[in-house]
């Protein structure tokens, strides 16, 4: 994350119009970083623009670092008039797109709950996002769950079955499961093999009497 320093007050955009050029900027500077393969510098360019666009949304969460930054910004004083129909457009695409590269990023460096985090992100606003859908499925793959990985990778499967990507991590899933109902068999049977060969249950062994 980028220090204070580098983001001085006189640099703080003042209106929608400049948050919003600030956003595509900072997005545009992580996708030069992404094509470096430099993934978490990446990644910080990306959360510090989702930042911007979530502010102008009206969902900013509770970021401690853009908190300090704006309550610097003591020149703003003018009350923000309300995000127009087409800056909220504008607005909620960007986040789309930077969410599902921030999902990109975490799962280049594995890190899982944080491809959740940003997919689902994405799924709340397009639910048939192929791209969230298939990482979100792997990252549930990975942290070993594997009924939710089953949901998203089979949605993703149906909206385009010539997807190699989701065809290969679908395959994977398929064998996973199937080590696991043969684990599964495999305990039973020895459960079943071990109380065969003992013959008390705790009752009587007597045959029962007729009537």
């Amino acid at each position: 994350m980028a220090s204070v320093d580098e983001y001085s007050t006189s640099q703080l955009p003042q209106n929608h119009t400049e948050k919003l050029s600030q956003a595509y900027k900072l997005k545009e500077e992580g996708n030069q970083l992404f094509k470096e393969e430099e993934w978490k510098r990446a990644a910080k360019k990306y959360h510090f623009s989702l930042m911007y666009v979530k502010g102008l949304l009206e969902t900013l969460p509770n970021d401690p670092m853009l908190k300090m930054l704006l309550s610097k910004n003591v020149t703003q004083t003018e009350p923000q008039p309300e995000i127009t129909p087409q800056e909220k457009e504008d607005a909620t695409k960007l986040l789309i797109t930077l969410s599902n590269n921030l999902a990109v990023c975490m799962l280049k460096t594995q890190q899982w709950e944080n491809v959740i985090k940003h997919s689902s992100l994405v799924l709340e606003h397009e639910p048939q996002n192929i791209k969230a859908l298939y990482r979100r499925g792997t990252a549930y793959l990975n942290l070993g769950r594997l009924d939710d990985s089953k949901i998203d990778l089979k949605n993703a499967l149906q909206l385009d079955p010539t997807d190699s990507g989701v065809k290969r991590q679908y395959a994977i899933l398929k064998d996973l499961f199937k080590q696991y109902r043969e684990r599964e068999r495999n305990i039973y049977h020895g459960m079943f093999s071990s109380s065969s060969n003992d013959t008390s249950d705790g009752c009587s062994q007597d045959p029962d009497e007729t009537v």
